[in-house]
């Protein structure tokens, strides 16, 4: 592996400025800047929130992303910590941020520097930020927007971008589309003061989904060839979700199949059935339980979701594309998974799992649009690691992702 390495590190560099050629296959990377740590009251966030051994961004790390067949990371950001902090505080960390980008740089990576927004302080939680366009954090989201592009404009690479905000909690209906599309303009814009050549990472509303997308009106960024647009997806959550303990409705899905009707129902309500035995639960709780999935196995079941469906959703993309004469170079998917069996989870069977990770990569690759799986380690169970004491891949995951044989 490391002869590898090293051959790949002294691989030429991209003649050109190509969104796709440089970002093309991905994975994102959850640990190294997010979940910053916390005082001990839990309300703010320690000076220095990304130095403790839960916070790793190894040069051996990246090796094995890049011998994986990976051509570039995206990196989550706690937005938090940046809007919190003042002075030689916040001087820190946007030297600890341009460490990083180097370092994935130094291992022949691209990099999409994502802000990431999450909940551990409310005030800076990803509702918060998207609340109102005439606030003071959102205005302060702006600053840093493009205090950070300036910072990543300085590291003279065409092998980064930022992305503006993470699956916006706004949208959903038409008065909600069309208030995010005046913040996109605006975050934009605020980026742009900070980096006029800077690649951008853009995104819909309805947390980032495909409809989001194609509810933006890309004319006041079209004629930016540095802007890039981006979609997420998950469809059906019944089964990429499928089996996750903290969530009430995804923990009574137990062993849902791909397609929609591959399996008969009873397969899910047997597997449902072992879990509660298994915890040994009361025979009246086991009774409700069951009684509840019932009609949720039964609505998906009824779905006929399948590959086509999944063709469709990156159909309307790309015809959202052409409409807006808007090259399917300029179009990432940023994110995509699904819960696997290992550990403590108890996700889609295996070969379900890599039949849906291919259906969706195909179905990008199809289109020209550049993805980026979810994700590389750490907690939900759609790491892509063999396990969590490892840096090695899942051999499965690469099949499925077409990046082995």
């Amino acid at each position: 592996m490391l002869a590898v390495a090293a051959q790949l590190l002294s691989a030429p560099v991209f003649a050109g400025d190509d969104f796709h050629a440089m970002f093309a296959k991905g994975v994102s990377v959850h640990d190294a800047m997010n979940w910053a740590s916390m005082t001990p009251d839990k309300k703010s966030y320690l000076a220095t929130p990304f130095s403790d051994a839960t916070h790793p961004f190894t040069e051996s790390e990246l090796a094995s992303i890049r011998v994986g067949g990976f051509n570039f990371i995206r990196m989550t950001i706690d937005v938090g910590p940046f809007l919190q902090m003042k002075g030689p505080d916040r001087d820190a960390l946007d030297a600890v941020l341009a460490d990083h980008v180097k370092k994935a740089i130094a291992a022949d990576l691209s990099i999409i520097v994502d802000f990431h927004p999450i909940s551990q302080v409310p005030a800076y939680g990803a509702s918060a930020l998207v609340a109102d366009a005439d606030n003071q954090l959102f205005h302060d989201y702006g600053d840093l927007l493009t205090r950070t592009a300036k910072l990543l404009d300085g590291l003279k690479s065409p092998r980064i971008a930022l992305e503006l905000i993470n699956e916006p909690q706004i949208g959903w209906s038409k008065a909600g589309h069309d208030k995010w599309q005046h913040m996109l303009e605006t975050m934009y814009d605020a980026a742009r003061r900070g980096s006029p050549t800077l690649k951008l990472i853009l995104t819909g509303g309805d947390g980032g989904s495909a409809n989001g997308l194609i509810s933006v009106v890309p004319a006041h960024f079209l004629a930016d060839s540095e802007a890039i647009f981006t979609f997420h997806y998950y469809l059906p959550y019944d089964f990429t979700m499928q089996a996750l303990s903290g969530d009430a409705t995804r923990k009574l899905e137990q062993d849902i199949p791909y397609p929609a009707d591959a399996r008969a129902i009873e397969d899910s309500l047997n597997a449902l059935k072992k879990r509660e035995e298994d915890a040994h639960m009361a025979s009246p709780d086991m009774e409700q339980e069951q009684a509840k999935a019932l009609p949720l196995l039964q609505k998906y079941h009824q779905s006929s979701f399948t590959k086509q469906t999944i063709v469709s959703t990156f159909d309307s993309v790309q015809n959202w594309a052409r409409t807006n004469k808007l090259a399917p170079e300029r179009i990432l998917l940023g994110e995509f998974g699904v819960v696997r069996q290992y550990a403590k989870y108890h996700g889609a069977r295996e070969e379900e799992r890599m039949a849906w990770l291919s259906d969706v990569r195909e179905a990008a690759e199809t289109n020209q649009f550049s993805w980026d799986i979810w994700v590389y380690r750490g907690y939900g169970g759609m790491a892509i690691i063999k396990d969590d004491t490892t840096e090695q891949l899942d051999i499965d995951t690469l099949k499925a992702l077409k990046l082995t044989h």
